[in-house]
């Protein structure tokens, strides 16, 4: 299956991780706005740019969720398969590229 998440923020990484199927084969696409706006969530230590460098060059593909105000330590470790950034011109291309490329698509 192909999951394609919108938004890799705090809560749309806990969201796309927490529901997004990690069954074998399946393959999840995170997206995010090249240009941040105004967090509605808080601000974190890290910057926006940043994270988008790590989760683009993450060798294995994988980050991992805390509950925030829970003692440390991982809930859980999602993996997936590509991060972008998108602006709205480059969106309907990015999303071309990536059901082109599913393989998901070439085994259905």
């Amino acid at each position: 299956m192909l999951h394609i998440h919108f938004g890799a923020g705090r809560l749309g990484l806990g969201l796309s991780g927490s529901h997004s199927s990690q069954k074998p084969g399946s393959e999840l696409i995170l997206l995010n706005r090249a240009q941040s706006g105004k967090n509605e969530t808080g601000d974190t230590e890290l910057a926006p740019e940043r994270k988008a460098q790590l989760l683009r060059d993450q060798p294995q593909r994988l980050y991992g969720i805390q509950t925030p105000g829970e003692p440390a330590g991982l809930r859980e470790v999602v993996g997936y398969t590509e991060f972008q950034t998108y602006d709205p011109s480059s969106l309907g291309q990015i999303i071309s590229d990536v059901t082109s490329r599913s393989s998901a698509r070439r085994r259905a």
